[in-house]
Parts: structure tokens; C-alpha cells; sequence
């Protein structure tokens, strides 16, 4: 078999890559994301992306079959029933990424990247959940029936016995060598056409070993004088003090302290779109509380992920390369949110209605003065529903109301962040909530919002009600991909602050972002401090500055009339902004740009060389 066969598997492995693009292409076809003239260069660009692996592949049968010891070919090259089992499994394992790459495509527009290997890290929840939202059991058993047929077919295609040497081996590594360096990592602006295009295998050994990323090493970076000055004109403040940590300053008190409990609701996957298309029946109750309270309503996340999200509201830092601080191995005693108000007496929580060690929430918590409540704080009698993501949202809020009464210190202020998950495939939730059927996007944000809305009731009955500050807001959007490498629009999602008793209502446009949420909320409270965050006060220091957008690998700081987009091999890409559009240019406003790369090079070297850490020497 291993004689006769040897091309066989490099052929069928391009044969379904070629057929998986196919068929996401004519899906994104249908989904206007790319146009029919688009085709030919996906397909072609395809071949050579393709072209790496099924050489590797050549290389390796070739290999096997000069090496492996002539008794043992011959044992096994007329067994049928073993080159059928053989062929069996390679089809079964190529049929199933094919699968995959559909469904991970279906859920996050794009091929396999960094999400794909915290896929295959967190199997328990991402296998139930795909049990949850998929027939798999009909999807295995196509699986098997393609592959048992496909196997069949091509054992009895006629063979020919090839022979190699060194020399043949020799002239295919050469050729596998060489096809790294072939020039075809970026050839189309339209990022959908781009990643149809690539080789979803490729692409995830790649993420797995590029989890994080030297911003020296891939970045475009400039001198320590323009760095400094682009960070002070980012943070709008020229009163720096000269610490070790070039953003280290005091940020005074704009009004009297008043140290009222903050509940900090992000809700998993909330966009913006979900309040401005359907105002009055997707988030009635949210919408409702935007008149009374501090509504800012051009408020970007930094990122795609609830550990991106996380990262902004507890550090109020950018994204950084690679994956989010909470997953990276120095995440434990920064400075965050409880270094600021624990000094001040609040009881510091952290609210998951799933198990938290999923993404290392937990861990960065509890490392970083959080008592974390997950569910296994939840008693389980007291959950009608839950998925493998957590608790339906009524339940996690039911627990945080009945800890907060069953508090020994009824005094002291508390800070609670609570990580809603019901918004989250597959959208199941408590039977006769609300008048639609589980299941669908649409009807898992309608129980959110009845469920917090179920939580405000509740929580008017309560003592602490009235000294509260709640804060709502999104950890990201329900959709990141778009046309460009990164689009603002996947990004825009709902933030207001209540506590009607304490602040007027107010209508804010400002364009802000995540990392601002946090020193909103001390401003708010009238808590001066000496602070090493990102963010700024955006009620008390009102600036239209720009916001911090970021992917795994691509950085994005969002002008009103510019955007840069910074990538790894130092590739900078400017846009011109006119309404809705984003004219690509050749040059770049310096300012700007430095302004861009002085926010996200500062972050870098802060979080490796220790300056994030809660306590730094001056």
C-alpha cells in the first residue's frame, strides 16, 4: 500500500481543500460578501496556499516508502482490507475538517485561527455546545458514508508501482522548501476573499504556535521621544509624571466622593445593531433605561472575545498580540480595578454563570483581587436551564441578588462584574419567558434583556438599590468579520450607566470605548487616584479621541476622519474615513500614525516588562 498509494493522500488532501473553498465561496457569494470576479482569484490563490501541505505531504509517502523495510511492504501491499481501512480514515479525518471548517466559518467568518486552538483546548464546552446546536449524529454518520463510498471508489483505481531514491526525495524536499517563500500571504483588500483563499490547516498549525506575538519582533515601532509624546496626546493629559511607567499619573476628583455599590452587567455578544434595528422588541427594557440614565452612544469593545472584553473593563489596557492578557502566563497581580477600589473597602466579585476556569477567568480574578462566584456557587436546585456555556441569565442574577443580602457586612460598598452567557449558541433558555421559541439569535437577546429587566425588579426591593451604580454594557458584538481587517461597525456596542438617585441622564456621542468604562465609573463616584490605565473619565473629560480595535494579530485605532490598522511583517494600512466609507491611502497623517503605534507599542512594553504589575517602583 505504501508503494502503491503514496500520491493518494496529498491528491484527495487537495482535492477536499479545493472543494471546501468551493462550497464557502458560493456560501459567501450567496451572502453578498464577495463578488463572482472574486472567484478566480479565491480558486487561484487557493492552488498555491494548497500547494505547501500537499508537497509536505508528497515529501512524507515518499519518505515512508524509501525507508520502510522491503518484508514489511510486502506483508502489507496486497491486503486489501488494510489499504481499504487506510484509505477509510484518511477520507473520515479530511471529511470531518471539512465539516468543521463549515461550521467554524458559519459561526465566526473566517478560516481556523487562535480560536480554533482554544477550541481544541476547551473540548468539554465547545463539543457540547456543537452537540447542542447540530444534528452530529446525522452529520457522522454522512461523514462515514463518504468516506466508507470514497474508499471503495478508489481502491479499485488502477495503480503503479513507483520506485524512489535519495535523488527524488531530494528534488521534492527542494520544491516543499521553496514553496514558503512563494509571495502569496496578502493579494486581495477584501478580507472575506482573503481568507477563502487560504488553507484552513495552514492556518491552525500556524495559530497554535503564534499564540502571542513580539510587538519588536513584527510590528512597526518607534523611538522612545515619539512614543511618549504619541501616548500623552492619546491619554489627552500633559501632567505624566516621570515614573518607569511612562502613563503613570494622578487623576484628580471632579466632584465630591460618594462610594456607591457598582454592578457591572456585560452582556455576552450584545450589539449595538440590536438597539438601533429593533429598538422596541429586541432590548425593550434596556432601551427603556437609556432616557434615565448616562447613555453613550458611539461606544466601541476592543475585541472579539469575552476574554478581550474582560481584559478592558478589569485593566483598562488595549489589545495587545496574541491572545488576551487573562490567557497569557503573567496575568496574575496587576493593576486593575479592585487596586483602586479595594483601598477604598469594596468587597471586589466576579460573577460567570458557566464554570470559570474556561479562558482562565478564574485564576485572573481570583490573581487579581476578585472573589469569584462561578457555577459552582450556584446551588443546582435552583437552575430550571442551562447549557454547557452556564446558567440561563434569571439564575446568575437570582445568586448574585441572594449573596449580596446574605452579606455579614452590610456597610461596606461592593463591585460586582457579572458575565451574562445566554446570549451564546445555542440560545436556549426557560420555557414561557417570552412569547418565542429558544434557539435563534433573536430570541436569546429578548430573554436577556427580560432577564435583566427581572433582575431590576428585584433589585428595587433591596436596601442597596438606591446607593448603586449599574453599569450595562456588551463584552463584544454577535458578528467580528467584515469586509476589511477590521471593521468599526463589528465592534459598536451599547453602554449606559444608571443610578438615578445620583446622576442626571445625559445623551453622550463622544466616541469612546471598553477601556474607558472603568475610570467612567470612578469618576462618577468622585475617586482621585493614581492611575496606570488606558481609559479616561469620559463624563467629567468628554474626548473625541480615537478607539482601540484589535483581532489576534491586527491592531486598529478608529479616527473620526482617519483609521490605522497596524499588522505583523511591520504592515501599516491607513484609511481615509468619509461617512461610511474607508478609502485605503498611501500616506499616512505622521501624527496620527504615531499617536497609533505610541498606544499600542507602550502596551506591549508595559505588560512584558512589568509595569502592568499592581505595584512598580518609581
Amino acid at each position: 500500500m505504501f508503494r502503491r498509494n503514496y500520491l493518494k493522500a496529498p491528491l484527495i488532501f487537495f482535492i477536499f481543500s479545493t472543494f471546501t473553498r468551493l462550497s464557502l465561496s458560493f456560501y459567501n457569494l450567496s451572502q453578498k460578501t464577495i463578488c463572482l470576479s472574486e472567484i478566480p482569484g479565491i480558486l487561484g490563490m487557493g492552488l498555491l496556499f494548497d500547494l505547501r501541505p500537499v508537497l509536505l505531504l508528497t515529501l512524507l509517502f515518499a519518505i515512508s516508502i524509501r525507508f520502510t523495510p522491503r518484508f514489511i511492504q510486502k506483508k502489507i501491499q496486497n491486503n486489501l482490507f488494510f489499504e481499504w481501512i487506510g484509505l477509510l480514515i484518511v477520507l473520515f479525518v479530511l471529511t470531518f475538517q471539512m465539516f468543521a471548517e463549515w461550521i467554524f466559518w458559519g459561526d465566526m467568518d473566517c478560516r481556523f485561527n487562535f480560536i480554533a486552538i482554544d477550541y481544541l483546548v476547551y473540548t468539554h464546552e465547545v463539543v457540547n455546545n456543537i452537540l447542542q446546536s447540530y444534528p452530529m449524529k446525522t452529520y457522522f454518520s454522512i461523514m462515514g458514508l463518504i468516506a466508507a463510498v470514497g474508499a471503495t471508489i478508489l481502491l479499485k483505481i488502477p495503480k503503479k508501482s513507483p520506485q524512489f531514491d535519495l535523488k527524488n526525495i531530494g528534488q521534492i524536499a527542494l520544491l516543499s522548501v521553496s514553496s514558503f517563500f512563494l509571495p502569496i500571504q496578502h493579494w486581495s483588500q477584501n478580507n472575506f476573499a482573503q481568507e477563502l483563499s487560504e488553507n484552513g490547516t495552514c492556518n491552525l498549525i500556524h495559530a497554535f504556535f503564534h499564540n502571542q506575538l513580539n510587538y519588536h519582533q513584527f510590528y512597526k515601532t518607534i523611538d522612545p521621544h515619539h512614543l511618549k509624546k504619541g501616548i500623552q496626546t492619546y491619554l489627552k493629559n500633559e501632567n505624566v509624571f516621570h515614573h518607569k511607567d511612562p502613563i503613570q499619573r494622578w487623576i484628580p476628583s471632579f466632584k465630591e466622593e460618594k462610594l456607591l455599590n457598582v454592578v457591572l452587567i456585560t452582556v455576552e455578544s450584545l450589539s449595538q445593531e440590536f438597539l438601533d434595528k429593533y429598538p422596541q422588541t429586541w432590548c425593550p427594557f434596556i432601551q427603556k433605561l437609556k432616557p434615565e440614565s448616562i447613555s453613550f452612544n458611539d461606544h466601541y469593545a476592543t475585541g472579539t472575545r469575552t476574554v478581550r472584553g474582560l481584559e478592558a473593563l478589569a485593566l483598562s489596557v488595549p489589545p495587545t498580540p496574541g491572545s488576551s492578557i487573562l490567557r497569557r502566563p503573567h496575568y496574575e497581580n496587576l493593576f486593575s480595578a479592585s487596586s483602586v477600589f479595594k483601598p477604598k473597602g469594596y468587597e471586589m466579585f466576579f460573577w460567570y454563570g458557566g464554570y470559570g476556569y474556561f479562558d482562565n477567568m478564574n485564576a485572573f480574578f481570583e490573581k487579581n483581587g476578585f472573589l469569584v462566584r462561578d457555577r459552582l456557587f450556584i446551588p443546582s436546585d435552583k437552575v430550571a436551564h442551562e447549557t454547557i456555556w452556564g446558567v440561563s441569565d434569571e439564575h446568575l442574577f437570582d445568586a448574585f441578588l441572594d449573596e449580596i443580602q446574605k452579606r455579614e457586612d452590610t456597610t461596606k460598598p461592593f463591585f460586582s462584574l457579572i458575565m451574562t452567557t445566554s446570549n451564546h449558541r445555542p440560545y436556549t433558555f426557560p420555557d414561557n419567558r417570552i412569547p418565542f421559541a429558544t434557539g435563534t439569535r433573536e430570541a436569546a437577546v429578548r430573554y436577556t434583556d427580560w432577564a435583566i429587566q427581572r433582575f431590576f425588579e428585584k433589585a428595587k426591593q433591596c436596601p442597596w438599590f438606591d446607593n448603586t451604580l449599574f453599569v450595562i454594557t456588551a463584552d463584544h458584538c454577535a458578528s467580528s468579520a467584515g469586509k476589511m481587517k477590521i471593521d468599526p461597525a463589528k465592534y459598536h456596542t451599547p453602554c449606559l450607566f444608571y443610578a438615578p438617585k445620583h446622576i442626571a441622564p445625559k445623551m453622550i456621542e463622544t466616541r469612546t470605548s471598553q477601556i474607558d468604562v472603568l475610570p467612567t465609573i470612578l469618576g462618577l463616584l468622585g475617586i482621585g487616584y493614581e492611575s496606570r490605565f488606558y481609559g479616561i473619565d469620559q463624563v467629567h473629560q468628554t474626548t473625541d479621541r480615537p478607539v482601540v480595535l484589535g483581532t489576534y494579530q491586527r491592531l486598529g485605532y478608529f479616527g473620526k476622519k482617519e483609521m490605522v490598522i497596524l499588522s505583523p511583517k511591520r504592515e501599516v494600512n491607513i484609511y481615509q474615513i468619509e461617512g461610511d466609507c474607508f478609502k485605503e491611502q498611501n500616506l499616512a497623517n505622521s501624527y496620527f500614525l504615531n499617536e497609533a503605534i505610541g498606544v499600542y507599542q507602550s502596551a506591549s512594553e508595559r505588560y512584558s516588562k512589568g509595569l502592568m504589575d499592581e505595584r512598580i517602583s518609581d
